[in-house]
């Protein structure tokens, strides 16, 4: 890696330059131009519980800004993340990784609908992540499809908070409702029931159109 000064690194534009000297934590690697510090002690304050924790609470009290800023960046760059991105999807779409990170993002959409959200600590949103991981993981070991299910769904006034999440199939999953049972829809027939009767009826709509 080349050696550059601040100057120098400043005045080819660069992001980051390489000192060749360690910093006051003894790391030797990177600096950023902007600021001057080091890359290395850089990622591991981010990693610290009262970043994490500052970080979680800025993204909620700036969710519009940031939102807004997200859709002037990706509008601004579309020639260029629209291709990136729809190839990333379709290479990794088919991945366990990948379904958890988009069911987390639909739970968290959803919470977010019906105001079901919290704020989280790194430990409760590490937690968090991890059901929505294991989930994939069990389905694929077990052959049985599983989800993370709110024991108390949202639409009754449960939260989207890890101790209100459990791991069961899909199947009871689905029995679950968020209406009354007075107002439930009606239980669907069977397979081989639906299909006689569209038979059945498409039958007597030939025989209609012929008479």
């Amino acid at each position: 890696m080349n050696k550059k000064t601040h100057a120098q690194a400043l005045a080819d534009g660069d992001v980051k330059y390489y000192t060749g000297k360690p910093c006051v934590n003894e790391h030797l690697s990177t600096r950023y131009t902007r600021s001057r510090q080091c890359t290395q002690c850089h990622k591991e304050r981010r990693k610290t519980d009262s970043v994490k924790k500052y970080n979680a609470e800025y993204r909620i009290k700036n969710r519009e800004r940031i939102l807004a800023q997200q859709k002037l960046s990706h509008y601004r760059n579309r020639d260029v993340t629209n291709p990136l991105r729809l190839a990333k999807y379709h290479a990794t779409k088919h991945l366990p990784a990948e379904k958890a990170k988009k069911r987390a993002a639909n739970a968290r959409r959803r919470a977010v609908t019906r105001k079901a959200s919290l704020p989280l600590t790194p430990a409760q949103q590490a937690q968090m992540e991890m059901y929505y991981e294991q989930a994939p993981i069990m389905s694929a070991a077990l052959g049985i499809d599983y989800q993370v299910d709110h024991i108390q769904p949202l639409c009754r006034g449960g939260k989207h908070h890890p101790d209100n999440l459990q791991i069961i199939t899909t199947t009871k999953n689905r029995d679950k409702f968020c209406t009354p049972p007075e107002t439930r829809p009606i239980i669907r027939k069977t397979t081989q029931e639906q299909v006689c009767s569209i038979n059945i009826i498409r039958h007597n709509n030939r025989d209609n159109k012929n008479g």
